[in-house]
């Protein structure tokens, strides 16, 4: 199976570190992490069969192992869908499986929206629409997670002052991680960073945020989640589903759990509703994170499915 690793070379001054995993000769799939500035996790092959798939993976701009880490400046929605259409091209790929979840799913919308003719099939867990009732939903007292975790929520909201209004937060908490004190940009990113661990699964676990993820990938995160939510993830209000019909000839999977605090399900259910060539399947026993049990069974089944019907 091939294992290999490279940089890939993109605008203002980016190399994207790209890894390739699979079949060489298997059915293409970009996998787009989440975040944004999650970058790409330890187990993210879980769901591809590897003698099927030829799977493309990549820290996205600023993130992981990509360069310059932690840039913002040049740093967008568009800008991302420049570099995976860079990728696709720099590999000779014709067209490919478009696989997101979370922001990637939201990533993976806005590419295949750009660009249809690329997309076999696209597959999104725990789709984010980027609408001001999404972010509304993860960091504000609108959400479900703020009644369900009210000792995490007041927490996350003591360094704003602010419950109810998401650009308050998001700017107050950008303010603080670009902050000439150290101190203070760890104080908010790890914030920043237990508050959307603390609400991801259906079940907390005793783990610390340290055994979860490095001070740096901490911090990108935040910032980085921060940027896009500041920037209305840099798309008109409603844009996803306003635009929807542009890939309606294309197979949707969207997976989504019951108890997803992060995302809210309506949202896929939305998704569903107006793309008349789509799939949902709705996970009882989970919530936002692709490592509960009954997403990981189902993102698999659905790549298993996808791969007897897919033509390259």
């Amino acid at each position: 199976m091939l294992q290999q690793s490279l940089m890939v070379k993109t605008t203002h001054g980016h190399e994207l570190y790209v890894e390739l995993s699979g079949n060489r000769q298997g059915t293409p799939v970009v996998f787009l992490h989440g975040g944004p500035g999650a970058g790409i996790s330890q187990n993210y092959l879980l769901p591809f069969d590897q003698e099927k798939w030829f799977i493309v993976a990549f820290d996205q701009r600023g993130c992981g192992q990509s360069t310059p880490l932690d840039d913002i400046e040049f740093n967008n929605s568009q800008l991302c869908v420049q570099d995976i259409e860079n990728i696709r091209t720099q590999l000779g790929i014709d067209r490919w499986v478009v696989y997101g979840g979370s922001w990637g799913a939201t990533l993976a919308l806005l590419y295949a929206i750009e660009h249809p003719a690329c997309a076999i099939s696209l597959v999104l867990r725990g789709a984010f629409l980027g609408r001001k009732e999404d972010v509304d939903f993860f960091i504000t007292s609108k959400g479900a997670a703020s009644d369900l975790f009210p000792q995490e929520f007041t927490k996350f909201t003591a360094l704003v002052n602010e419950q109810e209004d998401a650009s308050l937060i998001c700017a107050r908490y950008f303010e603080l991680l670009m902050s000439n004190d150290q101190n203070v940009r760890n104080q908010a990113a790890n914030q920043w960073f237990e508050w959307e661990l603390g609400i991801s699964r259906l079940t907390k676990e005793n783990q610390h945020v340290s055994m979860i993820a490095s001070p740096q990938q901490i911090r990108t995160l935040a910032l980085f989640e921060c940027h896009y939510l500041l920037n209305n993830c840099f798309i008109r209000e409603n844009y996803i589903l306003d635009e929807i019909s542009r890939i309606s000839h294309i197979p949707l999977y969207l997976i989504h759990g019951r108890y997803d605090m992060v995302c809210k399900v309506s949202a896929s259910f939305e998704l569903h509703k107006k793309h008349t060539n789509s799939y949902f399947y709705l996970i009882e026993k989970a919530g936002h994170s692709a490592q509960e049990q009954g997403i990981r069974n189902q993102m698999r089944q659905v790549m298993q499915t996808i791969s007897k019907r897919a033509v390259r």
